[in-house]
């Protein structure tokens, strides 16, 4: 899970708030679900599209 944390914080930037929100949503998600890789990949991706549309 440390390995996806430092992932989720390496995807969002250098914002430490934008930081924190990814990897609470990572636990929250591992928490709320028993398969936490697949979460934290959908969080990934959930951050990954946010950061895409904020370009346009």
């Amino acid at each position: 899970m440390a390995k996806t944390h430092a992932a989720a914080a390496k995807q969002v930037g250098s914002t430490p708030l934008l930081k924190a929100m990814t990897v609470e949503l990572l636990l929250l998600l591992a928490e709320a679900t028993p398969a936490a890789s697949v979460a934290s990949e959908v969080a990934l991706l959930i951050v990954s599209t946010y950061k895409f549309l904020n370009r346009i």
